[in-house]
């Protein structure tokens, strides 16, 4: 009889932690974003060849060209920074009722742009494309971005809805019922 641990040693060896399933975590997470959007339109055979190539990006092996390079390291982290925001959105979903998603979707579109700026400054930094700069150089322009997007978010959160205002004040409106 075989025991749950060998399972999951066999699976293991068999790459299912490593590439299958955050393969599938990362199609899965592209495809929710590129069908929402619908940047392609309702082309679902398009947001599928984007979603295998995005995922099989995330758990590529060594780079061989400039580009490949590129997105071998810029989509990892991209994997990591999507787990990131979804493990926000779920704990956003469960402990903040449905009438104040308006504010936290801007929040996390602010979290989402962090990300996408930290992506893009590693994988960049990893390639040796930041020349005269370290990683750890960027820190305080990372920090100044999220203190810039939180101001923006507050100060567009703080603006109540806008009271509406009749387009002719001349009096009240009759209206008449035939009868």
């Amino acid at each position: 009889m075989i025991g749950i641990e060998e399972i999951f040693a066999q699976w293991e060896q068999m790459g299912l932690y490593s590439f299958i399933l955050p393969f599938l975590l990362v199609f899965a997470i592209v495809y929710g974003i590129t069908s929402s959007v619908k940047i392609f339109g309702d082309n679902k055979g398009v947001h599928v060849i984007i979603s295998i190539v995005v995922g099989l990006l995330a758990v590529a092996g060594p780079s061989r060209g400039l580009l490949q390079g590129f997105f071998q390291e810029a989509f990892p982290r991209f994997g990591i920074g999507l787990a990131v925001l979804l493990m926000i959105v779920i704990l956003i979903g469960i402990f903040i009722p449905e009438t104040d998603t308006r504010l936290y979707s801007r929040i996390l579109l602010g979290v989402g742009a962090v990300i996408a700026v930290v992506v893009l400054v590693k994988a960049s930094a990893s390639l040796g494309w930041v020349s005269g700069y370290s990683e750890n150089s960027f820190i305080p322009w990372i920090v100044l971005a999220v203190i810039f997007i939180g101001i923006i978010i507050a100060v567009v959160a703080a603006q109540g809805p806008e009271t509406a205002t009749p387009d002719d004040k001349s009096g009240p409106k009759f209206k008449l019922v035939p009868g």
